[in-house]
C-alpha cells in the first residue's frame, strides 16, 4: 500500500534564541537542524556595549573611592566638614553597589566577558 500526502514536519523540541543585549554576533557554533544539548555554547557576542558599561561603572567607583580618601584626609585636617565625608561615603557605596554585578560577572565569566557566550536551555 502506498499513500501520498502533503504536510509539515515539526520538531518535538526546539529553542528560540533571544538576547537581552544588543551587540554583534562574532561566532555561531551550530547549524540549522543540529541537535544541541543543555549548556552547549551556541553563539558568541562581541560585547562592546556591555564592556563599555562595565568600564564606565568601574571608573565611577574608582573616582568615588579617590574622592572619599581625599575627603577623609581633609576631615582629619579639619578643612572640610563631617557631612562632606558622609556624602563622599554615600557616593562611594552607591558606586560600589552599581559596580558589584559587573565585577561579579567579570570574575565568573558568565556575562560581560569581551566575547560572551550564549547558552540555550533545552527542555
Amino acid at each position: 500500500m502506498h499513500i501520498e500526502a502533503l504536510g509539515t514536519l515539526e520538531a518535538r523540541e526546539s529553542v528560540d534564541l533571544t538576547l537581552n543585549v544588543a551587540d554583534r554576533v562574532t561566532a555561531i557554533y551550530f547549524d540549522d537542524g543540529d541537535r544541541v544539548t543543555k549548556g552547549k555554547t551556541l553563539l558568541s557576542l562581541a560585547q562592546g556595549e556591555q564592556a563599555a558599561l562595565v568600564d564606565a561603572a568601574e571608573a565611577t567607583a574608582n573616582e568615588a573611592r579617590q574622592r572619599y580618601e581625599r575627603t577623609k584626609q581633609l576631615v582629619g585636617a579639619r578643612t572640610v566638614s563631617q557631612s562632606a565625608l558622609d556624602e563622599a561615603e554615600r557616593d562611594l557605596n552607591a558606586a560600589n553597589a552599581s559596580c558589584a554585578p559587573c565585577s561579579r560577572a567579570r570574575k565568573t565569566g558568565c556575562l560581560w566577558r569581551r566575547s560572551m557566550a550564549c547558552w540555550a536551555s533545552v527542555w
